[in-house]
């Protein structure tokens, strides 16, 4: 088998490998052959990937916080602290304060 890439060295591991193949888990390109990391293998640099670790070739991110949809993560009371129905850690986090001051303002009387 021929070169598939060239990138000017004899080391492995930098996708071009030290017999000029292309390895497994990189995209590469050019002349020299320049290569970089596609951990997912969905086509997406991992430098640039919104989701490095699951394929996600569209690059997805339907609430724009930078994190895939691949990658996101649904809160487990089905809408965050900031839901509609008031459910999740914020509304418990104000409620304790609510209890704190007034308990607070008991003893001081």
């Amino acid at each position: 088998a021929g070169e598939q890439c060239d990138d000017g060295n004899a080391t492995s591991g930098d996708g071009c490998s030290a017999t000029c193949q292309l390895e497994t888990g990189f995209l590469c390109s050019g002349t020299p052959t320049v290569c970089q990391l596609d951990s997912d293998g969905d086509g997406i640099p991992d430098a640039t990937d919104n989701c490095p670790n699951a394929a996600n070739a569209d690059q997805a991110d339907a609430d724009h916080d930078g994190i895939g949809d691949a990658c996101d993560t649904p809160a487990s009371d089905g809408g965050g602290c900031c839901s509609a129905s008031g459910g999740g850690t914020g509304s418990s986090v104000l409620s304790l304060l609510v209890i704190g001051l007034v308990i607070g303002r008991r003893r001081k009387r």
